[in-house]
């Protein structure tokens, strides 16, 4: 009985499909009549001559036809009663090429009629006669056919496949009954770079191949070289994580544009045939870095790669950083008024000299700024109220890390600057143990300084300074509070001092530093002596002489040296 419905109901449809006029199956339709149609002529290219016995077919959103029409000798067509609903329409007829509504050459193109019940639309189509492509495909030599190559055929605006052939054992191919426009052609043979209409290797630099209406665009000739190959994987910074269908690009090294390019598989590995040449190999992959490949994983810099014909260059790894985000807000030194218009520095090291990312604030000291996954440091820049890092911290080695993974936005990273009306100035008083008096080139000495407060787990300072010839340094713009004050040179023990600041100038004496720390380990012992020992009696300039054992700072490894060291000989300097 069901087989029997459905003959029935496909036999209404083709009465409806024969008869001029006649009103759809209403079966093939969305339920609900309406006074709506759709009508036209269909005519030849020229837009003036009728075209009889051509097929315009309704086709609903579920692209299937839902009833049809044949042209009578005027070319006309009319759909009534069309239910309410949305419609695209298709012509065609032997000979021509198809058309849609709007003069899409596609259904997926086409454009919808939304149908609500009393609409009554026009729709002309002219269909244009067919043209083709062809050619021959060779071997590098620019004579040997090539037997089987595959040709396929693009349309041009979209990228869209339109379909592919084979050539002949000749190696000619040609691809027929394609409308008039502009069209991407591709050779593929066996062992050769896949190749592109005007010898390109790639794509995005082939030039369209016109095709007019009743004609063949012949002479689109490939000739084929042979392949290099160049394989690896793409992976994620761990360099294990496999990432699919990341975009690796092959430039001519030195060149701005790709000469091929190809697509990670879902286990991450690639194979990309190029020509034999030089090449610096890109990959790339939404929400990640674009990163130059380099043997050296630490380096950024793309490295040449030369690779001959016949030959494969395996085992290349691309480790590839996410992209997070970073996010928050800069402060007056109220805490409550935002800083407008302030530089957000971004490092990737509290050591770092230059910034590796910066930003601005709004009006509303909001700031936000994509970066690589990674760890980073901060620091606000402002004419009026200086430099502040994050955490409330004075220096870039005191400022807290943010850890960004990747594809996450890290958020409340915000800074409040220090008042500089309000600020203290340390002025720090070091004595060192040297054989000349002060003022001396002897007294001038880098320090590591470190200044935490009293109720802090971490420092709000960390960083080097120098003193004068007088052993004197100063640091400014220092919240008021109370402090430790640790200061340590290179091959001297540290020292810790408490110290309370207020607004101003506040002179510390932060003691003598006791010497004979050579390995610069905060303790004297057997280490320091034996290398004391290797570079006793050596001066500076010669072999063999050890600065960093020269504790009086007079050029020279001495006895002096030595009775430094053995009064501070088992000491350990302050946490």
């Amino acid at each position: 009985m069901a087989h029997a419905r459905s003959i029935l109901s496909w036999l209404i449809l083709c009465a409806g499909c024969l008869l001029p006029g006649a009103a759809l199956a209403q079966e093939s339709h969305p339920p609900g009549g309406s006074d709506a149609s759709i009508s036209g002529v269909v005519y030849a290219a020229d837009g003036v001559t009728p075209l009889a016995d051509a097929q315009v077919l309704l086709i609903d959103v579920t692209g299937e036809p839902v009833g049809f029409r044949v042209t009578g000798g005027d070319g006309t067509y009319t759909f009534n009663n069309i239910p309410v609903g949305s419609y695209r329409v298709k012509a065609e007829r032997i000979g021509y090429v198809e058309s849609y509504s709007n003069g899409s050459p596609s259904l997926e193109r086409a454009e919808f009629l939304p149908v609500t019940g009393v609409n009554a639309y026009r729709i002309d189509f002219a269909l244009a006669l067919p043209g083709g492509i062809s050619g021959m495909i060779t071997a590098a030599d620019g004579t040997t056919p090539l037997d089987s190559a595959a040709v396929y055929v693009y349309d041009y605006a979209s990228g869209r496949s339109l379909g592919l052939t084979f050539t002949t054992p000749d190696g000619w191919y040609a691809i027929n009954y394609l409308a008039p426009g502009e069209y991407l052609v591709k050779a593929v043979s066996m062992g050769s770079v896949s190749a592109y209409t005007g010898g390109s290797f790639n794509a995005e630099s082939a030039p369209p191949v016109g095709v007019g209406g009743g004609t063949i665009t012949q002479g689109v000739d490939f000739v084929m070289q042979p392949a290099a190959l160049f394989t690896g994987i793409v992976t994620e910074a761990d360099g294990i994580t496999p990432i699919s269908r990341a975009a690796v690009y092959a430039y001519e090294y030195g060149g701005a544009e790709p000469v091929a390019w190809i697509e990670s598989h879902s286990d991450g590995t690639f194979a990309l045939p190029v020509p034999a040449g030089t090449y610096q190999l890109t990959a790339y992959q939404f929400n990640h870095e674009a990163r130059d490949y380099n043997s050296d994983m630490a380096q950024r810099a793309a490295e040449p790669l030369t690779i001959d014909a016949g030959q494969t260059r395996g085992g290349m790894v691309f480790a590839l950083a996410g992209v997070g985000a970073v996010s928050g807000s800069v402060y007056q030194p109220d805490g409550i008024t935002p800083a407008g218009g302030v530089s957000v520095l971004i490092y990737d090291s509290p050591s770092a000299a230059i910034h590796t990312y910066s930003t601005t604030t709004l009006a509303n000291g909001a700031y936000s700024r994509p970066v690589l996954e990674g760890t980073y440091y901060f620091s606000a820049v402002s004419p009026a109220f200086g430099t502040i890092y994050y955490d409330q911290k004075l220096t870039l080695q005191a400022s807290d890390a943010v850890s960004v993974p990747p594809n996450t936005q890290v958020s409340a990273i915000d800074m409040i600057f220090f008042s500089p009306v309000d600020a203290a100035t340390l002025d720090g008083m070091v004595a060192f143990q040297r054989s000349v008096a002060k003022p001396n080139i002897a007294w001038s000495m880098p320090l590591q300084v470190t200044i935490t407060a009293d109720s802090a787990l971490s420092p709000i300072y960390s960083d080097t300074v120098f003193t004068d010839l007088n052993g004197v340094f100063s640091i400014p713009g220092i919240p008021p509070g109370a402090y430790q004050v640790r200061i340590k040179h290179s091959h001297a023990l540290a020292n810790v001092i408490g110290v309370t600041l207020v607004t101003g100038s506040n002179a510390a004496d932060l003691g003598t530093l006791r010497e004979g720390d050579a390995t610069n380990d905060n303790q004297v012992n057997i280490s320091d002596f034996s290398l004391l020992a290797l570079a006793f009696g050596k001066a500076q300039g010669q072999e063999g002489f050890a600065p960093e054992a020269d504790f009086n700072e007079d050029d020279a490894i001495t006895i002096g040296d030595f009775s430094l060291l053995a009064a501070s000989f088992g000491e350990t300097g302050a946490p």
